[in-house]
């Protein structure tokens, strides 16, 4: 099987991986074409990656959301910030605090496993209706 080398730039770092294709015999000028799959394994593996060495930064950041398939409303939203803060993290107008960038790299990292958790508990976390507003605390 033939393989070619995918990468991602982000945040002045460079992810590379092997990723398995094909050759069009009849309009081979397309040069190696991948699989939409093997394109999405390889993302969740940059994920992965973004993930497990720690990167911030905003490229990372954006990536990770729009892995997850959310809009920066949405990012917002669960994060309980501005759209507009949102926005000036990924333009670079202020850095993303490690607290937002490990939250919404957990929820990529989890999707790209086919979990959830993370981002269950934010929109819990999020819903201010669902939470009681008196609460017996069982001191015994």
């Amino acid at each position: 099987m033939q393989t070619t080398e995918l990468e991602r730039k982000l945040d002045g770092r460079t992810l590379r991986g092997q990723v398995p294709c094909a050759v069009s015999k009849s309009r081979p000028e397309l040069g190696p074409l991948i699989d939409y799959d093997d394109l999405g394994v390889f993302e969740a593996k940059v994920v992965q990656s973004i993930f497990a060495q720690r990167l911030l930064g905003p490229e990372s950041f954006r990536f990770c959301r729009k892995f997850c398939a959310m809009s920066m409303q949405a990012v917002a939203d669960l994060l309980q910030v501005d759209r507009r803060t949102v926005q000036r993290w990924e333009s670079e107008e202020s850095p993303v605090p490690p607290w937002a960038m490990l939250l919404v790299g957990k929820m990529a990292e989890e999707r790209s496993k086919g979990r959830a958790v993370m981002r269950s508990w934010l929109v819990e976390l999020a819903d201010e209706e669902e939470r009681p507003t008196e609460i017996d605390v069982d001191v015994a």
